[in-house]
């Protein structure tokens, strides 16, 4: 399966929706599974800002790394 999403808050948000989900299909189970692996390629404190939907610099550094790597891992559609 491939990750593509339109923009790294699209790829967050379903992050967060899929990290908090008590239950869910197998499909979204492998890509939460896919998602968490390119998370590790990150900072620990920017993975932290980013699951906790935190706010402030930290946040918005997370999130620019985080746009670079889905766009070097061809995540990012367009």
């Amino acid at each position: 399966m491939k990750l593509s999403y339109s923009s790294v808050a699209a790829f967050v948000a379903h992050y967060q929706v899929l990290k908090r989900a008590d239950d869910v299909a197998d499909e979204e189970r492998e890509r939460l599974a896919q998602m968490e692996k390119l998370l590790e390629s990150i900072a620990p404190g920017d993975r932290e800002a980013i699951e906790s939907g935190g706010a402030g610099r930290r946040y918005e550094r997370a999130l620019r790394d985080l746009n670079q790597l889905l766009k070097q891992h061809g995540v990012l559609a367009g």
